[in-house]
């Protein structure tokens, strides 16, 4: 019989072979010539067919239970005859029988060597079915890459790894940077983040879902990858801060409209007013270039300015300019202008200047003069103490805060928007501003330690002035109580719950009014970050340390703008370090251990609390250590944990993230970086948020939900942290088989065989192939008694394991079925027992007999239950001693042992390649619940980070991947490469901490001089081209005096100690830095270093000496004071 074609039940066409007779067939299936595209590589062919067990045959001679799958490739229009041409044809794969006797389905591929196929199935004896055969290849589809703008065309997949394919920018995009280019994989997948460059769109255009559309009216856009924004709104509320005869300070709050994904930067625009006759005739005229403005007048971003060298006796009408990153666009396209906000006033004294908008300005107009100039020392002197026989309004009485005093009655509440225990904040409207405002008030109920934390928080906040990222402090009410702190109001309420509202979830303690209106970008997360690092670099300067720096204590106002708040636990600080004397209540999980261990805090320990902030932000609201209760913290820190880097986010973004997480204070970095480092992310244009990826039910993990579904798994976590780790992530486990029988088909098992001679029945014997042990009923006329059958196995050694599995395979047949003569001589099941022992027997004939010992063997199992199929258990064996024996005892059952397997589980030898830490092989513990603490090592060249190093083992078998404590690094001067330790290339070093080797940056970019007299001088310059990676870049300066140059040589010596360095001279982190005390009339040379992680490394090593840009300066003559310098100081004095 041959292939022949025919039709399911449901009509679909098939082909069916079934020659089993007297003689080995040999017939062939061809398909016709498949003509194979140029550029495919590779195919995959999918069969879908049945094949039937040759035991339903009587006559099985030549019966096999497979076919063959042939495949002849040609560049030529040929098909040959496979009966006569076998040679041509490639055998590809056996196709055998499905394991459960049903239709299955078996996919192949091979690689294409030629442009035709032709494809043969060859039956040798089978009885088979071929319902389906694809012929088919992968392709990667075309696509556009959305956050990138690049479109990819449709492309063959390779046949192994991948292929780049050249990409082009879509329509109305133009290029920006990098390699467009993405890699086509061997599935068939396109890997999106091998994509190394990216288009933008044009100007006045914007990304709408992969495509550039027109910007809406009244929007702009500036070509850098943005989307479309307005300008700005005016600055709103100038106001005069201070004033005099040649002097003017400002300040004023940013405008309720700053555009989107940008910053708002302001510039000052001064002009004297017209005094003329004829006020129609009359021009303002320019202030002039006499007029100082300080820190700068153009681009500032701060909201506030000082102005200098003002004539005494003038009006002056000063604009302050909002702008954004489309303003100078919108003006040199549309001629569109900034929106500003102006105030008129005169420098003839504080009683005479006017506000041209009528702004009202509240107490005395000298507020907060030169408090920006003062010391904290004298702030914290003059802190009232609350003692407990000190009533509220006595201690008003005391404060002086004549300059912050708001009128309590032009104060109107509007609604409650957050209460807690002692306090609640409220939105109220202040009347003289006519705008809304938060008031921040105690309950009743407040202690004294309230009330002291809340004049705490009052104090640090009068002495700080506004700052677009600090949230601004409108002035108090504490003649009577309660005590009011009144705030600038930001609608969106706190940033964790906006966050959270952003994904759709509520937040039930989120205060905010106005929800998000639209899901959240990568931009806005690096935005967020950025501003909650500004606002806290600011208050770094002020030397302030908030202590409680985390995302529900920033608040969200238009725009997305971010503004730290909640100074409640905020402290001053007296030197670098403020140590806790007294209980408080703190936030466990965003403080750093010096703060949990030994309380103390500083600026570096909000810098450990903003890369919580950041973990916060990323997760778009995930909760710090998730699913970790507060209380357990500080022992999870004590082990070296930090949290792991979410798969969606570039590790250049988790390297500044964990480096404020270093164990050393010293070693996280400054604010001041922290904001360098993330602009530079929000500037550039790569993708280190990949929020295509971004799956929030990863991430659902919130506190308070923890708190409201609490039960018993809250007091398993607490008690059984390890076991619960287990949960999270477990590795491939191993089985050890100490004994299978039978090992083959046609092995004996060579078990013994002990029982006593009874009628009627056969007692256990061994019988077919594979072999199997039977014992039954064979006469009932004749059996007296149930019978004592034993089958005792062979001595097996437990080795290691502390827990053997023992499977057995059976049949029972059901005593029901034999009728009334079997119902007192059958029973339906037979025992298992055990015999344990740490006594090692040699000979063979002393192994202890169930027949005459059966009290030393204890029963573990019965195995009944009986079905018309065989029948699998495992019971499973404590190991109680080195050696044991099994025994099946049969007193009557119909049975068939057909396999016996002993077996227990172990954790395999594990090398963690991130952590360079071998783990050795380990037995699993005994108990289910039980886990077992195992301590590894380090790999070679590598060393141990922290006292140890461990990982759990559990009753499966698996390691638990989360659980590790410890990490070994690689030694200096070596890496990480693929889980081993391997010298740097050459060019690069590393300094034993763990990252991997990196070079040395290149030297600071355009060095210049900021400012030069007779004897100081103010140095800038730019961040190296090349930093090096995993590194923070600091900077030494070197000063020399430049005595004789000729031609290109020059000799110099060193500067002298005389010479002062500010901040200091070596690590510097910022990029300026100013000199003082230098000679007059003389020639230096300064030269900047760049430093990084493995600068001391390769110097003290390899003599290899950092980089360097150097500058000459020439420091001017000393010239006599000017008489009006000193007309000036007289009236200053």
């Amino acid at each position: 019989m041959t292939w022949y074609p025919l039709h399911d039940s449901y009509g679909n066409p098939e082909y069916r072979t079934c020659d089993v007779g007297h003689q080995q067939p040999n017939t062939w299936l061809r398909s016709n010539l498949i003509s194979v595209p140029n550029k495919v590589k590779k195919v995959n062919i999918t069969i879908e067919y049945r094949t039937v067990n040759c035991t339903t045959f009587r006559r099985t001679n030549f019966c096999r239970e497979y076919f063959d799958f042939y495949v002849h490739q040609s560049t030529t229009l040929s098909a040959p005859d496979p009966l006569q041409s076998k040679a041509t044809y490639e055998k590809i794969a056996e196709i055998t029988l499905p394991t459960l006797g049903i239709n299955a389905k078996r996919h192949f591929g091979f690689q294409v060597k030629g442009k035709f196929i032709v494809l043969a199935f060859h039956n040798r004896g089978s009885c088979s079915n071929i319902h389906s055969v694809t012929v088919s290849y992968l392709v990667c589809p075309e696509i556009t890459v959305v956050s990138g703008l690049v479109s990819l065309p449709r492309s063959v997949a390779p046949v192994t790894n991948s292929v780049p394919v050249q990409g082009g920018c879509v329509t109305n995009a133009i290029y920006n940077k990098g390699i467009l280019s993405l890699e086509c994989k061997s599935d068939g997948v396109w890997n999106i983040s091998s994509l190394k460059g990216r288009c933008t769109c044009r100007e006045d255009t914007e990304n709408s879902g992969g495509e550039c559309k027109d910007c809406p009216s009244d929007k702009f856009n500036d070509q850098n990858g943005f989307n479309c924004t307005v300008i700005p709104s005016a600055p709103k509320i100038v106001q005069v801060i201070f004033i005099n005869h040649s002097a003017l300070e400002l300040k004023w709050q940013p405008p309720a409209t700053t555009g989107d994904q940008t910053q708002v930067f302001y510039d000052v625009e001064c002009r004297k007013r017209c005094e003329g006759e004829n006020d129609n005739k009359c021009e303002d005229i320019s202030c002039g270039s006499d007029v100082i403005f300080i820190p700068k007048r153009d681009g500032l971003n701060m909201t506030c300015v000082t102005a200098g060298n003002l004539s005494p006796f003038v009006k002056y009408t000063v604009k302050i300019h909002a702008r954004n990153r489309v303003s100078d666009l919108a003006k040199r396209k549309y001629g569109i202008e900034a929106n500003f906000g102006e105030i008129t006033v005169g420098t003839n004294g504080p009683a005479h200047w006017r506000d041209q908008h009528r702004l009202p300005l509240h107490g005395p107009s000298n507020r907060r003069r030169n408090a920006h100039h003062k010391k904290m020392t004298k702030l914290r002197d003059s802190r009232v103490v609350v003692n407990e026989d000190v009533a509220m309004s006595s201690v008003a009485e005391r404060q002086k805060v004549d300059d912050f005093r708001l009128d309590r009655d032009q104060i109107t509440t509007v609604k409650v928007l957050g209460s807690g225990n002692f306090s609640q904040v409220s939105k109220a409207v202040y009347k003289p501003l006519n705008s809304e405002v938060a008031v921040k008030s105690l309950k009743g109920n407040a202690s004294k330690r309230d009330l002291e934390d809340m004049l705490t928080e009052l104090d640090l906040m009068k002495i700080l002035k506004p700052h677009p990222h600090v949230v601004e402090l409108i002035g108090c009410c504490i003649e009577k109580d309660p005590l009011l702190i009144v705030l600038e109001y930001l609608p969106y309420g706190d940033l964790l719950g906006y966050l959270r509202k952003s994904r759709g979830i509520e937040d039930a303690y989120n205060t905010g009014e106005r929800r998000p209106s639209s899901a959240l970008t990568e931009k806005d997360l690096l935005s967020f970050a950025w501003m909650i690092a500004d606002g806290m670099n600011y208050l770094s300067t002020m030397e302030i340390v908030h202590r409680d720096l985390a995302a529900r204590n920033v608040l969200v106002g238009d725009s997305k703008v971010c503004k730290i708040t909640d100074f409640g636990l905020a402290r001053g600080l007296k030197g670098d370090i403020h140590i806790r004397k007294k209980q408080a209540r703190l936030p466990a999980k965003w403080m750093p251990p010096e703060s949990l261990f030994h309380g103390k805090s500083s600026t570096k320990s909000d810098i450990w609390s903003y890369g919580i902030v950041m973990w916060e932000v990323f997760t778009i609201g995930e909760s710090p250590y998730p699913g970790v209760k507060p209380k357990e913290i500080a022992g999870l820190l004590r082990t070296g944990y930090r949290m792991p880097k979410p798969s969606y986010i570039s590790q250049e973004l988790y390297s500044i993230m964990s480096n404020c997480w270093e164990e050393q204070p010293e070693k996280r970095p400054s604010f001041q970086w922290l904001c360098s480092a993330v602009k530079r992310l929000l500037d550039d244009h790569k993708t280190y948020v990949n929020l295509e990826v971004y799956d929030g039910k990863d991430y659902i993990n919130f506190d308070m939900m923890m708190d409201e579904e609490a039960g018993p798994m809250d007091h398993l976590w607490s008690n059984f942290l390890p076991i619960l780790i287990l949960v999270a992530g477990l590795a491939s486990s191993d089985q050890e088989v100490l004994i299978e029988k039978p090992e083959c088909d046609s092995c004996s098992w060579n078990w013994t065989i002990l029982q006593t001679a009874e009628p009627g029945y056969t007692g256990w014997y061994e019988k077919g192939s594979p072999p199997e042990y039977l014992a039954c009923i064979n006469n009932f006329n004749v059996s007296t008694s149930r019978p004592n059958s034993w089958l005792r196995s062979d001595k097996i050694t437990v080795n290691e394991a502390k827990r053997l599995d023992v499977t057995v395979r059976y049949f029972i047949a059901d005593c029901s079925s034999m009728g009334k003569k079997g119902e007192n001589k059958c029973v339906n099941a037979i025992d298992l027992y055990v015999k344990q022992s740490n006594q090692d027997i040699i000979d063979k004939s002393n192994y202890p007999n169930p027949l005459s010992h059966t009290t030393s063997y204890e029963k573990i199992a019965e195995l009944g239950h009986p079905t018309k199929v065989k029948t699998s258990k495992t019971v499973p064996v404590v190991i109680k001693g080195k050696f044991l024996f099994l025994a099946f005892h049969n007193n009557g059952a119909c049975s068939i042992l057909y396999s016996v397997k002993v077996s227990y589980n172990f954790c395999p030898e594990k090398t963690l390649g991130n952590n360079l830490l071998v783990l050795p092989r380990t037995a699993a513990p005994a108990n289910v619940l039980e886990i077992s603490r195992v301590e590894g090592r380090c790999k070679e060249n590598a060393v141990q980070l922290v006292s140890s190093l461990h990982a759990y083992c559990d009753s499966r078998g698996s390691w638990n991947k989360t659980s590790f404590e410890g990490r070994c690094i690689c030694k200096e001067d070596m890496e990480n490469t693929d889980g081993r330790c391997q010298a740097c290339p050459n060019g690069k070093y590393n300094d034993e901490k763990g990252f991997n080797c990196t070079s040395l940056p290149s030297a600071p970019r355009n060095t210049t001089v900021a400012f030069v007299n007779q004897s100081v001088v103010e140095i800038t310059w730019l961040l190296p081209a090349e930093t090096g990676d995993h590194t923070l870049v600091s900077y030494d300066v070197e000063c020399l005096i430049r005595k004789v140059c000729i031609n290109s040589a020059c000799l110099y010596e060193p500067c002298g100690d005389d010479v002062a360095y500010r901040p200091k001279k070596q690590g510097l982190e910022m990029t300026h830095v100013t000199l003082e005390g230098l000679s007059s009339k003389v020639n230096y040379t300064l030269r900047i270093y760049a430093r990084n992680r493995v600068s001391e490394v390769a110097k003290r090593r390899y003599g290899v000496e950092g980089k360097f840009e150097a500058i000459s300066v020439r420091m001017k003559e000393s010239a006599a004071p000017s008489m009006k310098a000193l007309k000036t100081e007289e009236n200053v004095n």
